[in-house]
């Protein structure tokens, strides 16, 4: 189902629309380490007073020299339903864009295209973030993500820079998932899309 969590609580609601969304992707699997759920089968259920100290220190399984990757959203977008006819279509209902000041629904989609994390020796070390995520369990949205001073700019950062790089910032958690996992071919292009309740 997911959560809005108590400490992003304040930013709900049309305020969203006006910071940059990323996401964040937990209880990884990699091509060598994974993070399963005690039971695979019944992801525990989310906690609205975790913050966000706890919930990056439960994500950091797997192989640890890749980190939690973020990665901001392409679309952030205020939306209302509109069937049969809206040009996004998502968990079966169909959506448009909305300027009505009463929307109360915001669509968030993150788009991870494989050379995105490629890496290579020209290429900022962030990208090494995604390019062995084979699975996830967790989906997190931040708000107020700030790249460090080295990367200005950057779309794709893993949390070890987030943490330690001058200027950089984690942001706020807005809103967490507990999945079953959800597989990832490294080679092709992976889209997330969220419509939250403002």
């Amino acid at each position: 189902m997911g959560t809005y969590v108590d400490r992003g609580r304040n930013l709900r609601g049309r305020l969203m629309a006006g910071h940059a969304a990323w996401v964040a992707l937990g209880r990884t699997r990699f091509a060598s380490g994974d993070n399963p759920w005690p039971d695979e089968g019944n992801p525990p259920a989310e906690d609205a007073t975790t913050d966000e100290t706890t919930i990056d220190s439960e994500m950091t399984g797997g192989d640890l020299t890749y980190g939690v990757p973020y990665k901001k959203a392409t679309a952030t977008l205020l939306v209302k339903p509109d069937e049969p006819s809206g040009s996004i279509a998502f968990d079966g209902q169909h959506w448009s864009p909305s300027t009505e000041p009463d929307a109360k629904h915001l669509y968030f989609k993150f788009i991870v295209e494989p050379e995105d994390f490629a890496g290579g020796s020209t290429e900022p070390v962030v990208k090494t973030a995604f390019s062995q995520v084979t699975g996830y369990r967790r989906i997190e949205v931040h708000l107020g993500v700030e790249p460090p001073d080295q990367f200005p700019g950057e779309v794709a950062l893993r949390r070890k820079q987030l943490t330690t790089l001058p200027g950089a910032s984690l942001g706020r958690l807005l809103y967490y998932s507990n999945e079953q996992l959800i597989e990832r071919n490294v080679g092709e292009r992976h889209v997330i899309e969220l419509i939250l309740l403002c």
